[in-house]
């Protein structure tokens, strides 16, 4: 029903696909799977990341030559690294999602290699390129995320998360300015919070709304009713 996130969705794909491609010439093992799939959590949510990472796997499958145990190890990074990213809490969290990735595709690696009989050297090779895909896909999950928020418009948990940081600079404002009305809107930020998470609601997005809901106050602090102490409404002469 949104063009914006499909389109967005497109791209994340496509682009995953063509790094693919890309890479495959260095190394097999050495595909970004995991970045799409972390990308498409952060910026839409898990389900449609799973479901998004095994088309990528089908894809890349048959873009190898249909030499599809390569994608399904790069599957299984994947979904580890959409677990990890569904519940980060800031963007080193990213990093860290990366590293897990990287430790999973060597471990599948060096599994199948056992299977296989491969000589140790290979396999050691092959797990090496599997911790370099980990590592890849964090380190083009977190550089192309900010341009995909700023270009697409769309506010990601992690953004919130620094939204939320008392060291912004309007919250610092405010709290300089104004520490009853800051104090008064964290008060209201943990109340929305509790009260969205009871409803099943988006809690993170109830409680930075609320923490900002009352910085008009730092500019027109008489537009609020509670300010207006007998004195003339300045919205009944405003224009609508």
């Amino acid at each position: 029903d949104n063009n914006i996130d499909l389109l967005l969705l497109t791209i994340v794909i496509f682009s995953t696909l063509a790094l693919s491609v890309i890479f495959k010439h260095i190394s097999p093992f050495l595909l970004p799977l995991a970045a799409g799939g972390m990308l498409i959590t952060v910026l839409l949510n898990p389900q449609i990341a799973l479901v998004s990472l095994f088309i990528m796997s089908i894809i890349t499958g048959i873009l190898m030559g249909n030499e599809f145990s390569y994608s399904m190890m790069s599957v299984l990074g994947g979904i580890i690294g959409i677990l990890f990213t569904s519940k980060i809490s800031q963007r080193p969290d990213l990093t860290k999602a990366g590293g897990v990735v990287g430790l999973v595709n060597s471990l599948v690696i060096l599994c199948v290699g056992l299977l296989d009989h491969l000589p140790w050297i290979e396999m050691a090779r092959n797990a090496l390129w599997g911790m370099l895909a980990g590592i890849l896909s964090s380190i083009l999950t977190v550089g192309t995320l900010p341009f995909f928020e700023n270009a697409f418009g769309v506010t990601t948990s992690v953004r919130l998360l620094e939204l939320s940081n008392p060291n912004q600079p309007l919250l610092r404002k405010l709290l300089v300015e104004a520490p009853g009305t800051y104090h008064h809107s964290i008060i209201v930020g943990n109340l929305a919070e509790a009260a969205a998470e009871a409803v099943g609601g988006d809690s993170l997005l109830a409680r930075v709304g609320a923490t900002y809901h009352d910085i008009g106050k730092l500019k027109r602090p008489y537009f609020f009713i509670e300010n207006q102490f007998a004195q003339e409404n300045p919205h009944d002469k405003l224009n609508p």
